[in-house]
């Protein structure tokens, strides 16, 4: 009968099997909280001369989109008689410097991508076959895409050489941004324009990252 490893044993393991990694490279996975762009999981590397490089993706909290400018909009106050959102999935990347040795301060600049989809309710005139009026509700969906310029400015601090606590301060700057919707039956062309309009997504504002996550060498 196999017997399981131990958990000591395990990290024996795990500790041996970086044991030939250089003592400037380091590989951390952490989970963040970035207030109003996403939250989700963060992996992040550092490498000679303290240069560093990180991947984010998540998704986009309706209470972090309130801080958008147009959070009304996708909550349907504008103009729409229904509207169901979907979650908005955000991911980038950046690259960062650790300007001193021993101590953590760092400076991340990146960009992010932030996908918003959605369906209006529209009500349009329905085929009556010469009894009368009558209008039926058309679904009409959304997506909006915007790119952000991020730089952030943080602190990051080891305990026990595996447990990462980040702090960061910066800003997210819209660069770009795009909107489609899909024209719904008995409408022309005008209608999809103007609800892609209403939900292209652009943003300005300062941003706030806490994140908690291991460090594996």
């Amino acid at each position: 009968m196999r017997r399981p490893l131990s958990p000591a044993l395990v990290l024996c393991l795990g500790s041996t099997a970086w044991a030939g990694v250089p003592d400037d490279v380091h590989l951390d996975v952490i989970a963040r909280s970035t207030l109003p762009v996403h939250v989700g999981g963060r992996v992040q590397a550092e490498g000679p001369h303290r240069v560093r490089f990180g991947i984010d993706a998540g998704w986009l909290p309706d209470a972090y989109l309130s801080a958008w400018p147009q959070a009304d909009a996708w909550r349907g106050e504008v103009a729409a008689v229904e509207l169901s959102t979907a979650p908005a999935v955000a991911f980038g990347a950046d690259v960062g410097w650790r300007p001193l040795a021993r101590i953590g301060w760092v400076v991340d600049v990146g960009w992010r991508s932030v996908v918003l989809r959605g369906a209006e309710q529209w009500t349009v005139p329905a085929p009556t076959f010469g009894f009368g009026a009558a209008t039926a509700q058309r679904r009409v969906p959304v997506t909006a895409w915007t790119h952000l310029v991020v730089v952030d400015v943080g602190y990051e601090h080891l305990v026990d050489d595996h447990l990462v606590l980040r702090i960061d301060a910066g800003g997210a700057f819209g660069v770009a941004s795009s909107s489609s919707a899909e024209q719904p039956a008995g409408t022309d062309a005008s209608t999809a324009d103007a609800v892609a309009d209403r939900y292209r997504v652009s943003v300005v504002t300062p941003t706030l990252s806490i994140g908690v996550g291991y460090r594996f060498f």
